[in-house]
């Protein structure tokens, strides 16, 4: 029995892998939004991380991530930082 846990190698996405997820994401979200599906909000917020991930390259920490993520989400629910 390992003692260590085993971890896969390292992948970076590109621009390009990430555009063609984000417009998976923009898909899944239409259909399961239609479909009024339970779990669309996840992919809106799967949607939102990729979109960091892609846009805002230099994210220094986690802090700075959550602050870009609850950003978003103000945004999608017209809050202060979505007028």
């Amino acid at each position: 029995m390992a003692l260590f846990r085993t971890y896969q190698p390292y992948t970076r996405l590109g621009h390009f892998e990430m555009d063609g997820l984000l417009s998976r994401l923009d898909r899944e979200i239409e259909e399961r939004g239609e479909n009024g599906e339970a779990s669309t909000p996840y992919y809106v917020g799967a949607r939102i991380a990729v979109h960091i991930a892609r846009y805002h390259e230099f994210v220094d920490t986690q802090e700075e991530f959550m602050l870009l993520f609850d950003r978003a989400l103000a945004e999608l629910e017209g809050g202060e930082d979505g007028r």
